[in-house]
């Protein structure tokens, strides 16, 4: 039965289930990004079908469901069905982007929309870690600039002994609209499966942090990265060292998720040379 409710860390599993039964490269399907922004969001979770329902209620946003992929006759259901437990919408986000070519006649009951904004940023590790080609060329000099001026910098990956000082660096280097995700993934950083990394510099100050969950067998969502915008080249440096770090998890790819429309944040992810973008969709069903 549909019966929405917080999402709580129990939930986990059952979005890992689902993101298993039918991997995804949306960073909006996993459990990390769904739990770290739910005190903003106000984040309600319900069982649909074997899927899991996931809705946004002063968004107005409910998600595609996530597990088995649906119909657009099954997604119609879907709305309709939250929609009767009195809930009110305005879209269905996160659709995948294959959904109009696979079903030809899911125009015919959604207007379908795209948004630049809402894509997110893919990297293929192999790329990332040489860091061949003009497009690069800078990241590579301020990498250089960052190890001259820092010999003897050091990294480390977040655990018992430095998740105190990962969490007072992120919450110094965060803004506004993370403090409350970063305050829930570090409270709860085992619990959701998270891994991370600190960057230092040649005085043992944290100058980077990046926390990552997976997201398939060979991908990882970046979910933060914080660096000191005065330590020129730490911002890439922490770059080379997520590659690497992941790499080693045996991951091909890196999820950097969207620019939300941001200008500055586009040009920093697009300066990165990403391999491709995934093309989330929002419908709107046209009845309910």
């Amino acid at each position: 039965m549909m019966i929405f409710k917080p999402i709580s860390i129990a939930d986990k599993s059952a979005f890992d289930a689902a993101e298993t039964e039918n991997p995804s490269e949306s960073s909006e399907r996993t459990f990390a990004v769904n739990y770290a922004y739910a005190e903003d969001y106000k984040t309600l979770v319900a069982p649909w079908r074997g899927r899991i329902a996931v809705l946004h209620p002063e968004k107005r946003i409910l998600h595609y469901p996530i597990g088995k992929t649906v119909s657009p006759e099954e997604l119609l259901e879907y709305a309709r069905d939250v929609a009767t437990r009195g809930y009110t919408f305005d879209y269905i986000y996160d659709t995948p982007p294959e959904f109009p070519a696979n079903y030809p006649d899911a125009e015919k009951l959604f207007d379908i929309m795209e948004n630049e904004g809402e894509f997110d940023y893919i990297f293929d590790l192999a790329n990332l870690k040489e860091m061949r080609g003009a497009i690069l060329r800078k990241k590579r000099n301020l990498i250089k600039h960052f190890e001259t001026e820092n010999p003897n910098w050091t990294t480390e990956d977040i655990d018992g002994g430095n998740i105190a000082q990962a969490r007072e660096f992120a919450l110094e280097t965060a803004a506004d609209f993370d403090m409350s995700a970063i305050i829930r993934c570090f409270d709860t950083f085992e619990q959701m499966g998270l891994s991370g990394l600190l960057l230092r510099d040649d005085n043992g100050k944290i100058v980077g942090l990046s926390v990552f969950s997976r997201k398939t067998a060979d991908m990882f969502d970046v979910l933060f990265e914080k660096s000191d915008k005065t330590e020129k080249g730490a911002a890439q440096m922490l770059v080379k060292l997520e590659t690497e770090f992941l790499i080693k998890q045996n991951a091909l790819y890196m999820n950097r998720e969207q620019d939300l429309g941001e200008p500055n944040l586009r040009q920093a992810k697009k300066s990165l040379d990403p391999s491709r973008m995934y093309k989330r969709l929002s419908v709107v069903p046209k009845m309910l």
